[in-house]
C-alpha cells in the first residue's frame, strides 16, 4: 500500500520503475519505518573484502617470485654455444669443400 501511494503503481511494476530510475534506495528509505539503517554504504562490502583478499594473495605470490638460478642459464647458454659451434663448423666444412672444388676447376683450365 505504501509503495502504491508513493509511486502510483503496485509492486508488480517495481522492476520497470527501477530500470527507469524512478525507484531508488533513497526513495525507498522514505517508506521504511524510522530508525531503519540505510544499506547503501554496505552494498559492496563483501565485494571489496573479496578484492582485498585477492590483492593480498597476488602480493604474496609476487613476493614469492625469485630470480632464476644462474646455473640454469649456463645450461641454456652451453646448448646455444654448442649449436653455434656446430653451425660454424658445418659452414667451415662447406666453405673448404667449395674452395677445393674451385681450385681444381681453375687448375684444370
Amino acid at each position: 500500500e505504501a509503495f502504491r501511494a508513493k509511486f502510483g503503481v503496485g509492486l508488480e511494476k517495481a522492476q520497470q520503475l527501477i530500470e527507469a530510475k524512478t525507484v531508488t534506495i533513497a526513495r525507498l528509505m522514505e517508506l521504511v519505518p524510522a530508525g531503519t539503517q540505510d544499506p547503501t554504504p554496505f552494498l559492496y562490502d563483501s565485494t571489496m573484502y573479496s578484492l582485498a583478499g585477492m590483492a593480498a594473495v597476488a602480493t604474496a605470490a609476487h613476493m614469492a617470485v625469485r630470480p632464476v638460478d644462474r646455473k640454469l642459464f649456463d645450461v641454456v647458454d652451453a646448448v646455444a654455444e654448442d649449436k653455434v659451434v656446430e653451425t660454424v663448423e658445418a659452414e667451415g666444412e662447406a666453405g673448404e669443400a667449395g674452395e677445393a672444388g674451385e681450385g681444381r676447376s681453375a687448375g684444370d683450365r
